[in-house]
């Protein structure tokens, strides 16, 4: 019998030619750590044919914030606190615009 953690094909897809597993410490549990995504950037990057896509929803294990990429539409929502809110706006690098969580867009 296989155990869920055993087998690839109980979180990826069955069609590729081949599968790995990284092992990481168990206080990344659920996360990969910064020091292995670099590595396993420049193995796929050469290996990637399809335009740039990012992760859609991504927060931190205390849901103190969370990025929200709408998959349909040119728009990436930010929930936070008043604080980091306010930094992300401040930030020149970035095309911003406030708004709430009852907004609608046209």
């Amino acid at each position: 019998m296989t155990s869920f953690a055993e087998t690839a094909a109980s979180f990826l897809p069955g069609h590729f030619e081949a599968y790995a597993r990284v092992s990481h410490p168990l206080e990344y549990t659920g996360s990969l750590p910064d020091a292995q995504i670099g590595p396993l950037v420049e193995h796929l990057e050469p290996a990637t044919t399809f335009i740039h896509q990012s992760a859609n929803l991504w927060f931190p294990a205390d849901q103190s914030w969370c990025v929200a990429t709408e998959i349909d539409l040119a728009w990436t929502y930010i929930g936070g606190s008043r604080r980091c809110v306010a930094s992300i706006l401040a930030d020149s690098r970035l095309e911003t615009a406030e708004t709430t969580a009852a907004a609608v867009h046209e």
